[in-house]
């Protein structure tokens, strides 16, 4: 994860320190899609029941990965897009109305963030810009010293997330 975090910087960086910092503060709502993702994992595998509401609608494992990991937040998130129509069908069921065993604020507050079209924009958005920079990481995280491919690749990854970004923001590139 530091890794990617020196990377967004980077890519959100610009022509001074300044604006770099300011920049790169407007990147954090990238770990506030991490930490739903965690909210709404937590949620659902802290309860026998709910366990097996979602293994009903899923033929996938939702995953809790160790933030040490590699990428550990692209991974996650990327899980969860796979996960989408089961999730928004658990949620939607008669099962996951009447169940009300525990916590009812926080069911709906998985709920809402499972049916919110917008936070899955947010999070096919960073997927979208991430996708680069996990390639990147994947090729150089091998046995054997990969500086070299980091400096043949980086120009290359740092264009391509600023394509995606600006195509995002409805911007041109200044």
């Amino acid at each position: 994860m530091h890794t990617l975090n020196l990377a967004l910087k980077n890519i959100c960086a610009a022509k001074n320190t300044e604006k770099n910092s300011v920049a790169y503060d407007q990147c954090f709502w990238i770990s506030q899609i991490y930490d739903d993702d965690t909210f709404i994992t937590n949620f659902i595998v802290g309860h026998s029941m709910r366990i097996s509401m979602f293994n009903r609608f899923n033929s996938l494992k939702l995953f809790s990965i160790a933030p040490t990991r590699f990428a550990s937040t692209i991974v996650m998130v990327k899980r969860f897009t796979s996960l989408k129509k089961g999730l928004q069908e658990m949620v939607i069921s008669d099962e996951w109305s009447s169940y009300k065993e525990d916590d009812v604020a926080k069911a709906q507050s998985v709920k809402e963030f499972l049916l919110d079209d917008n936070w899955w924009m947010k999070v096919d958005y960073v997927l979208a810009f991430t996708a680069h920079i996990y390639d990147v990481l994947r090729k150089t995280d091998i046995d054997m010293t990969t500086l070299h491919l980091v400096y043949e690749m980086w120009d290359s990854m740092i264009e391509k997330v600023r394509k995606v970004i600006f195509e995002h923001e409805r911007k041109t590139e200044v």
